[in-house]
């Protein structure tokens, strides 16, 4: 808290800029315009800085991210008189000369284009190896996501709601990932909750005026906060952002097999770090599904059945799920193909069997996952993260 009330008190000092303000409904043809600047925090990093300006229906502007690299992105939205997106343009640059294009160390392009047409979505991404096509038949896109989405497209689904308590039907889409459902819903007159169906909920916090103060993105993929800060030159960050060391995926993926009396356990799971963050409580909050890692959901495959606490888990493969209390935890297998994200769906749930909580004298940074053979036919699951240990016994099924 403190160092982010540093920095405000930096950006007030140096900028002194202050914003303009928009009628904070979707009105169409409005000419008027509203500029704002927000910064992610992810952890203790500055995952992103981010100037936008909303005139009419063009939503544009600059933000500088730290993942996967250090990189300023170009970013310019028109939308459709429904509020939906029309056509993006999206472009990277390097820090260390604005005026060229991005060279990536990570696998980041160049550019991303995308025009809608009826029933169809064309992405274009040029990289360094040429441009690839990305179709999508969709009938609309409402929101693009990537490593951090352009924060301004949330004020811009904000406008959109107007004194509506639920706008839905809505499209979340990235070119890789696919396209998922969204739906955007009114908790309170200053409380807004996006939802879909790659990330758990995330809450928007509004002013007097209909405009985002806050966002707690905290358990989405993104999995930060955003805080509105008075208009910022993100010149006076490119020096700084561009010594940071590349970082790449800050939760990268991990799998291993443990043999337990013939029987196959592999785990690929997602690995992410504390970075000075709170994390059980906080960063994975209490007694709430927790998707148990970072990027694709946790899976577990098994060449044989297991039985955990009197239950039978037939070979297969699962999500995993959890839900953390400061007591016990529970653990979920879950049987739902092809989830992403942070995204659970309880129908699919096939099982859930306790775990035992216990604390550790030493942290651990990185969120880990082991299989231990015990003999006799049986194995120990183990996850750890920060102090908190989660463990529970199976026993290989004949």
């Amino acid at each position: 808290m403190i160092r982010y009330s540093l920095l405000v008190l930096f950006l007030i000092s140096v900028l002194g800029a202050h914003a303009q303000f928009l009628t904070p409904h979707f009105i169409e043809g409005s000419p008027q315009t509203y500029t704002a600047s927000f910064v992610a925090e992810w952890g203790s990093d500055t995952a992103s800085v981010e100037t936008f300006t909303i005139a009419g229906r063009h939503l544009y502007g600059r933000a500088i991210h730290l993942y996967p690299e250090p990189h300023l992105r170009h970013f310019s939205y028109y939308f459709n008189e429904d509020g939906s997106i029309r056509n993006m343009d999206v472009q990277f640059f390097d820090l260390a000369n604005t005026s060229l294009p991005l060279v990536s160390q990570t696998g980041l392009p160049m550019r991303i284009t995308m025009h809608a047409y009826p029933e169809t979505v064309d992405f274009r991404v040029l990289d360094q190896e040429g441009e690839k096509q990305f179709l999508h038949h969709v009938n609309s896109m409402d929101f693009f996501g990537g490593w951090i989405p352009v924060i301004g497209q949330w004020q811009w689904l904000i406008n959109r709601m107007e004194d509506e308590s639920t706008l839905q039907d809505l499209t979340f889409l990235n070119y890789i990932i696919g396209d998922y459902e969204m739906v955007l819903e009114r908790k309170a007159r200053d409380k807004v909750e996006f939802r879909s169906g790659i990330t758990a909920a995330i809450t928007l916090m509004l002013d007097d005026d209909g405009l985002i103060s806050y966002i707690d993105a905290m358990g989405s993929p993104w999995n930060y906060t955003i805080a509105k800060v008075p208009v910022v030159n993100l010149e006076d960050f490119t020096e700084r952002f561009s010594s940071k060391k590349i970082v790449g995926d800050p939760s990268p993926h991990e799998q291993f097999e443990a043999k337990i009396s013939g029987c196959t356990v592999a785990m690929d799971y997602g690995r992410p770090s504390m970075r000075g963050r709170e994390i059980f409580g906080n960063v994975v909050p209490y007694d709430k599904v927790w998707r148990t890692g970072a990027g694709t959901p946790t899976r577990i495959t098994l060449d044989c059945g297991l039985e955990i606490a009197g239950v039978k888990i037939p070979r297969g493969t699962y999500n995993l799920f959890t839900i953390p209390s400061r007591a016990s935890w529970q653990l979920i297998f879950n049987s739902e193909e092809g989830a992403w994200g942070s995204a659970y769906r309880e129908e699919y749930d096939f099982a859930r069997v306790p775990m035992q909580s216990s604390t550790s004298p030493h942290s651990r940074e990185k969120f880990s996952i082991q299989i231990r053979d015990l003999g006799n036919q049986e194995g120990l699951l183990t996850m750890q993260w920060d102090k908190t240990i989660a463990e529970t016994r199976f026993r290989i099924m004949e």
